[in-house]
């Protein structure tokens, strides 16, 4: 009886040893899944998603969020912005809070780095705007200052026209410069020399000059020329040949003549 017993409790032993060997096994693959799992996870490729508000107030306290990202690292960006703005980045780059003043435009762009499946590196972008309304739009920026008008002195006025030009326009516009009482009167008074008319095939030594700075400016073209002492004849302004003596003595005028 006893060996019976014995042979009984054996073979329990055994059955038990076969059950632990199947539960041991049947788990194998539960396991080796889970590990494979968690590896493609983090070989996951990066994704950038933020989350936030559209509109806002002025002033107000805005929070964007980039907690449903996938990635090992991010960087928050202002791309856009109606005008120079501070923004702070808190818990790691998971969130990011500002605020402003000035209506407008702001575009945030969230840059989130990680590795692909390769496990190289990558990155991924995603943009957010948000429109603040209610506070005070940027000044309009200065107007340029005006150049500085050149100091009086002896300014001669130049003339160039086409070769042979005998269009009446033409013709009647250097006769006005050269005979106008109002133009001969301001020279005198301002002891400028008589006005010079050109030819572009003249071999007066201010040609060459004047034609590369007449460039493709279509002729007549009126300079005015600054020989104050020390000058040499420096041009201090070029204008289509005015047709009225007015247009002559303001180009004059704007220059300190």
């Amino acid at each position: 009886m006893i060996d019976q017993l014995s042979h009984r409790t054996a073979n329990a032993g055994d059955r038990s040893n076969r059950h632990a060997l199947r539960v041991g096994f049947s788990r194998l693959p539960l396991a080796v899944a889970f590990f494979l799992l968690s590896a493609v996870a983090l070989a996951q490729q990066p994704k950038a998603v933020v989350t936030g508000p559209r509109e806002a107030r002025c002033g107000s306290l805005v929070v964007l969020d980039a907690t449903e990202s996938v990635g090992t690292g991010r960087l928050w960006l202002l791309a856009v912005s109606p005008e120079e703005t501070s923004f702070l980045p808190v818990e790691s780059g998971l969130k990011c809070i500002f605020a402003s003043p000035t209506s407008g435009i702001y575009r945030f762009v969230l840059v989130v780095a990680g590795v692909n499946a390769n496990g190289g590196p990558a990155a991924d972008m995603a943009t957010h705007e948000i429109r603040l309304t209610g506070g005070v739009s940027p000044p309009n920026p200065p107007d340029p200052p005006e150049p500085p008008v050149p100091t009086a002195g002896r300014r001669l006025i130049v003339v160039m026209r086409e070769s042979g030009a005998t269009d009446t326009a033409t013709a009647t516009a250097i006769l006005k410069l050269r005979t106008d009482e109002a133009i001969l009167e301001r020279l005198r008074s301002k002891d400028h020399p008589a006005p010079l008319v050109l030819d572009p095939d003249s071999d007066n030594p201010l040609v060459a000059r004047l034609k590369q700075e007449a460039g493709s400016d279509r002729l007549p073209v009126l300079f005015v020329l600054d020989y104050s002492d020390g000058a040499a004849g420096k041009t201090l302004t070029k204008v289509p040949m005015p047709a009225a003596a007015e247009g002559v003595i303001d180009a004059l005028g704007k220059v300190g003549g």
